[in-house]
């Protein structure tokens, strides 16, 4: 019997930054496990449809899920009520990379920084 194929969840859609992380791991991962990784999409609620998703997989199952630490930082701020602890529902994996925030404005805006923006 093949082994199952191992799942990565990603709660954001395709295309983010977080689903390419993902995408590349698992083009990376799968020859070296010798089995199938797959990238399973579960956007919305600002992450938490995935998050759950992943929080409530068994712990021997074939599944992982990517995130970005904001998730975990914010949504138990933002919602007031998760399906998921973020601090004792996941054990970390691997450390994918660092995903610098930027904020752009028009060159047509006067301000030269945050504080004159705001």
């Amino acid at each position: 019997m093949a082994p199952r194929p191992v799942r990565i969840i990603v709660p954001s859609g395709p295309g983010s930054v977080t689903d390419a992380q993902a995408r590349w791991l698992s083009a990376r991962l799968g020859p070296l496990l010798g089995q199938s990784v797959i990238v399973d999409n579960q956007p919305g609620a600002g992450g938490n449809i995935g998050t759950t998703l992943g929080s409530h997989s068994a712990p021997a199952a074939t599944r992982s899920r990517s995130s970005i630490k904001a998730r975990w930082l914010f949504n138990p701020h933002l919602y007031s009520k998760l399906a998921f602890d973020p601090l004792t529902d996941f054990a970390p994996i691997t450390y994918l990379g660092v995903n610098p925030l930027l904020l752009a404005v028009s060159p047509n805006v006067p301000a030269t920084s945050v504080a004159e923006l705001v």
